[in-house]
């Protein structure tokens, strides 16, 4: 019979911690790839948030801005996942595409943001109960979300100087050497 060797839950937790941190060394752009996959399943989820205050409120162009925060917010993460090849160098035009549509996102975000200040105030006797619940979490989703985008670029910026620091990090396993190791035995069993 086998013996397997029962390994503690520190020494599992402690490899698999290492391992962590050795795939952030090889990939540290999945830092800020995480912060803005979050900021876009927060739009995602609270979609239905957006779509009725639009429709209570319905001032021009808040259809559009949904639209684009949501179009480019999927296209920017195709981009940012061919900016960052496996063993190759980083492709600067997709980073670029990613920037520019990432930007575009925010600047919709603003645009429906004062499109619901506009429609709050020509339709404030008519925005209460549900529609006004609609209206105050789309407002709170929208502030959150860009906060997130804004810590995104944040990290994306400072994706130089952690990717360093994460290479000083050592994640080299310590093996155990016996100098008293006999002479292997190379016989051929007949």
């Amino acid at each position: 019979m086998e013996k397997k060797n029962k390994v503690s839950f520190g020494a599992r937790l402690k490899e698999s911690g290492r391992k962590f941190v050795v795939s952030l060394k090889r990939n540290p752009h999945i830092i800020p790839l995480l912060i803005f996959f979050v900021a876009y399943v927060l739009y995602t989820f609270k979609l239905t948030h957006i779509s009725k205050t639009t429709a209570a409120i319905n001032v021009a162009n808040m259809g559009m801005f949904e639209f684009v925060i949501m179009l480019f917010s999927l296209l920017s993460f195709v981009c940012y996942l061919n900016a960052f090849p496996k063993r190759s160098k980083p492709n600067i035009v997709m980073i670029v595409l990613f920037v520019v549509m990432s930007v575009l996102v925010l600047l919709s975000n603003i645009g429906y943001q004062n499109c619901i200040k506009t429609g709050v105030e020509k339709h404030e006797s008519h925005l209460t109960g549900i529609f006004a619940e609609n209206i105050t979490s789309a407002q709170s989703m929208l502030k959150w979300h860009m906060g997130i985008m804004i810590a995104g670029f944040v990290m994306l910026a400072l994706l130089p100087l952690y990717s360093r620091l994460l290479k000083k990090i050592n994640t080299s396993i310590e093996i155990e050497y016996s100098e008293n190791v006999g002479e292997i035995e190379l016989s051929s069993e007949e």
